[in-house]
């Protein structure tokens, strides 16, 4: 639509600088891109929901193992007004001591 901010860009922007914040093991950088009710879901886990748990969250998990490859892939994209919700799946790999 005309005058419409490329929304789906903009979150493709977002979610390649998570993917860079997660690699680069910054916990602020990573939760930086999430809004102050994000909720986090990853397997096996509660979610973790708002920004500062989700950092305080991926401080701690650096601390037991290091992500070296993380690339997400839209699966869809829904928007609704202000909100966006984007359903992905992702390619990890993580290294243990």
């Amino acid at each position: 639509m005309d005058g419409m901010p490329d929304v789906s860009g903009a979150i493709a922007a977002v979610t390649d600088a998570l993917d860079r914040g997660l690699m680069t093991a910054d916990p602020d950088l990573a939760a930086a891109q999430f809004t102050e009710d994000a909720v986090f879901g990853e397997s096996n886990m509660e979610d973790v929901t708002g920004r500062t748990a989700i950092r305080d969250f991926l401080a701690s998990a650096n601390q037991i193992r290091t992500i070296t490859h993380h690339k997400h892939h839209r699966d869809e994209l829904i928007v609704l007004g202000d909100r966006a919700i984007e359903r992905c799946h992702f390619d990890e790999t993580k290294v243990t001591p």
